[in-house]
């Protein structure tokens, strides 16, 4: 990285901080080509962050609209400062204008009126969710991080609400902390100039071009370095059911569904090739437990979530193993031909709720793993080399369209395959 400091990782890097500081300021504009740096210094932030204040209350706010309709105090959300659409216009020219004052309005909600347990008794909290406001202010933005400003700008909104709800008065308000659009852009670092969006929804920033048509399938044009997003890392044996199970549900209280399955754990490093008869009943049980069993309870953990959504994607990781029948590896590839049976039972079980299952078998990849066999010979790649149709070794970014592919909207319609990515090692 630019600087000095660099990283290494046997398989890839993930980046999940935006484009320019990934690619310009920590891999260098040097190692770039031309069209790839020009269009990443074209990226476009919004012009606008969110200013939100939370409120420790006294009391509840009592809207003067509430005397006539009882169940407006009751709304989950109240938007405030809006009466006309020329209003929420002036709030867009304010902001344009770098400036901050009066016109603007807000979204905001008072979570204790619908769970008491959020505050001491007949205590409240209080919430101005989102308010537009400009990132570069007249006189700079660096006026965002001053706490005497930033107390300023909270009881500007504090006041507008007063308007609406007239107890919330200094009275009332018995403690606040603000946030900024440069509190935004300090703590999260992919959202330049506090940009919640990470970027503007402009038209040529939308879909396939986003954040350009170079990186928007997560691959770079740096070998092993790719574009991710918020992740959740965690922890579980396969081979036991609570924590496929914890795994799934984990999942879904983080990002609310689950769109997508690969099963690609596996008793692979390491293993022995030896003769069938030298096989140990552990190291045939060990297989299975991860490479069969553990998919089937990850299989299993995930039907609810995905029925629930009418669609899924389940996508099993298989060997070419099984497919070209190596010799003394009996125990890894009989469980890799296993998940093809699995595959096609579970299409048929799950095609009507709209969950799709596929297997891919990649061929004999070039990965630390498979070095790390024991008993192979030193010769093994350059054999299957010779064996495969293209002429070369196989690589992990070799297997990754494919995934890709299946778990996409192009692959609606398949379902129950078996897609060998082997380079025409095996031809049937």
């Amino acid at each position: 990285m630019s600087g000095g400091p660099f990283l290494e990782a046997k398989v890839g890097v993930i980046s999940t901080i935006d484009p320019q500081q990934t690619f310009l300021k920590l891999v260098g504009e040097e190692h770039l080509d031309g069209d790839f740096v020009e269009s990443t210094n074209g990226w476009l932030w919004e012009h606008w962050g969110l200013v939100g204040v939370h409120l420790c209350l006294l009391e509840p706010p009592q809207f003067i609209s509430a005397k006539n309709n009882p169940d407006v105090a009751k709304a989950l959300i109240h938007v405030i400062g809006y009466e006309s659409a020329e209003d929420f216009i002036r709030h867009q020219e304010m902001i344009a204008a770098g400036d901050f004052d009066d016109r603007a309005g807000f979204n905001c909600c008072f979570p204790t009126i619908h769970d008491p347990s959020q505050a001491p008794s007949n205590k409240h909290t209080g919430i101005i969710i989102s308010c537009m406001a400009p990132f570069n202010l007249n006189g700079g933005n660096e006026q965002w991080v001053r706490y005497k400003f930033k107390e300023e700008t909270a009881w500007k909104l504090i006041n507008k609400l007063a308007r609406y709800a007239p107890n919330i008065t200094e009275n009332v308000v018995r403690d606040l902390y603000v946030s900024t659009p440069k509190d935004i852009a300090n703590k999260f670092l992919d959202m330049g100039g506090g940009s919640i969006k990470q970027g503007q929804y402009h038209p040529l920033q939308m879909g396939y071009l986003r954040p350009n048509e170079y990186c928007s399938t997560h691959r770079s044009p740096i070998k092993n370095l790719y574009m991710g997003g918020e992740t959740l890392a965690v922890e579980t044996d396969v081979s036991k059911e609570e924590d496929t199970m914890a795994m799934a549900q984990k999942t879904v209280e983080k990002f609310g569904k689950i769109d997508i399955l690969i099963n690609n754990a596996s008793i692979y490093y390491g293993l022995e090739s030896k003769p069938l008869e030298y096989l140990t009943v552990d190291e045939w049980d060990r297989s299975y437990d991860v490479n069969v069993k553990g998919s089937w309870l990850s299989i299993k953990a995930v039907p609810p979530h995905m029925k629930n959504a009418g669609k899924g994607c389940i996508i099993n990781i298989s060997s070419g193993t099984w497919l070209v029948g190596i010799p003394m590896l009996l125990h890894y590839a009989t469980s890799k031909a296993a998940i093809l049976g699995m595959v096609r039972c579970v299409s048929r079980e799950f095609g009507g709720f709209g969950i799709r299952i596929n297997a891919i078998t990649p061929g004999f990849v070039m990965t630390e793993a498979s070095k790390s066999i024991k008993g192979t010979p030193p010769e093994t790649f350059d054999v299957i080399k010779a064996q495969t149709a293209l002429g070369r070794n196989e690589s992990e970014d070799d297997v990754v369209g494919t995934a890709v592919f299946l778990a996409s909207e192009d692959a609606a319609f398949i379902t129950g395959q078996n897609i060998a990515v082997d380079g025409g090692w095996h031809l049937y």
